[in-house]
């Protein structure tokens, strides 16, 4: 046998595992947008680089969790082709019911529904859109009378960029007046007060702590932040350990008590404490390693407890804020790390989703439910810790192909039923780049592409 001959199979299942492959990689892939930044109630004209953003000649559908309209835009340059698969342009307004912050968007068309890109929804037109350099600083310049104060901000760790920026502000000599590295309570994206020594001109610098060019940022200065916390409803760790709070609690609660720091603009890390009526600890959370981990406790005897919370490393003066529950359902439902949360099908398809829980001294059966799906085997039965179900459109497709659903998963106990949302944090970290908090609307969020008889294929 000819060594051809004996290598023709070999190169058939070759050739089948690169379509294969080609198959699996065909959703539309976001690189970069310009700019990535959008004022809060005015329009702005966007382009999306990416691969595959188009579809046989098809324009792709724009989602995003903030209210925003879209139109198809035509490219900036005239010569371009509008069947350029790699670049796509749309025009987009905010109303001026969105809130300020992190945005995020997504592209799809009939091969599938692209990782969400970050963008930031601002009030102040004057933050610039730059894209990193090699060994070169981005720069927005500003003028401040002596004595004004400013804010200055960088975005980019936060809108999902591969950065860690250091920020510097400098006079008309070059002086550096001002500097900020991480931030304790962002992390990555450096941010500063300045109050003006002087009538001037000023420039802020911002690059990478490596130098390192192709990330992206926003860049703001303005009289206000961007975002400002309110933490008058919060409590205050006044010394190393706080005064105790008060629990009458039920025999057979669940007791869910949720921290709040890093969302009310504070660095503690709090340890909780709960404490029974002789004064012993029942329930201990907070280590350090997870921000804001949540104390779960289920009540075995009624009677009068205490809740102590405090800094891990004994700080005080720090804002917190507490959310203390007995309604929070007794465990948490996800999306199974190897299950999607995106996926491309006919109105008569039936597709599969792998559901994992985690329990809190709670071992009977859970339901998982969707109103917009029919589903089968969706009952994790006692003590297990996952199934897989099989979903299928429950009505006749909308006008819009694309579609969005959230799970909920719910029990019933001691006569008692509750609910909460199946989220999908393992599909968000696959596409993660060191973001640490993703913005409202996209985890437990998913995605259906219906392919509508009759259409072009």
């Amino acid at each position: 046998m000819s060594f051809g001959a004996f290598s023709r199979p070999w190169a058939m299942i070759a050739l089948a595992f690169l379509c294969l492959a080609g198959q699996a990689s065909a959703e539309p892939v976001i690189h970069r947008i310009e700019p990535l930044n959008l004022t809060i109630g005015q329009t702005t004209l966007v382009t999306v680089f990416g691969d595959r953003l188009t579809q046989d000649g098809r324009e792709p559908i724009l989602w995003s969790n903030a209210p925003i309209t879209w139109t198809v835009a035509e490219p900036e340059d005239p010569k371009q082709s509008k069947d350029n698969s790699r670049e796509r342009r749309f025009s987009v307004t905010v109303t001026d019911q969105a809130s300020a912050g992190v945005c995020a968007i997504r592209l799809a068309n009939r091969d599938g529904i692209s990782a969400p890109a970050m963008l930031l929804l601002d009030t102040e037109p004057t933050t610039k859109s730059l894209r990193l350099e090699n060994n070169r600083p981005c720069i927005q310049t500003f003028t401040a009378k002596q004595g004004q104060t400013f804010y200055c901000e960088a975005w980019s760790r936060r809108l999902n960029q591969d950065t860690d920026l250091i920020m510097s502000v400098k006079n008309e000599a070059g002086t550096t007046v001002a500097s900020a590295d991480d931030d304790e309570v962002i992390g990555f994206d450096p941010q500063l007060s300045f109050r003006a020594p002087a009538t001037g001109t000023y420039t802020v610098e911002v690059h990478d702590n490596q130098w390192r060019g192709g990330g992206q940022c926003c860049v703001r200065v303005s009289s206000n932040p961007l975002i400002t916390s309110d933490p008058t409803a919060a409590e205050f760790i006044t010394q190393q350990t706080a005064s105790p709070i008060p629990l009458e609690l039920e025999s057979d609660q669940y007791l869910t008590v949720t921290p709040q720091t890093r969302a009310i603009g504070s660095s503690a890390m709090l340890l909780m404490e709960l404490h029974n009526t002789a004064g012993q600890r029942v329930a201990q959370t907070g280590t350090g390693d997870t921000s804001d981990e949540p104390l779960r406790f289920k009540v075995t005897q009624a009677g009068q407890y205490q809740l102590h919370a405090y800094d891990l490393v004994e700080r005080v003066g720090l804002p917190f804020d507490l959310n203390i529950s007995t309604d929070q359902a007794p465990f948490v439902v996800q999306l199974d790390g190897g299950s999607k949360d995106r996926h491309v099908i006919k109105p008569e398809d039936e597709f599969k989703v792998r559901f994992r829980v985690t329990r809190f001294r709670y071992d009977g059966p859970i339901t998982i439910t969707c109103p917009e799906l029919t589903l089968k085997d969706n009952i994790i039965p006692e003590k297990r810790s996952d199934i897989e179900a099989k979903l299928q459109l429950r009505s006749p497709a909308s006008a819009n192909p694309l579609l969005t659903f959230q799970f909920q998963a719910t029990a019933t106990l001691d006569g008692k039923t509750y609910t909460t949302p199946v989220r999908t944090p393992q599909q968000l970290k696959r596409v993660s780049k060191g973001i640490t908090q993703w913005p409202p609307g996209l985890d437990g969020t998913c995605f259906a592409f219906i392919k509508q008889e009759g259409a072009k294929k």
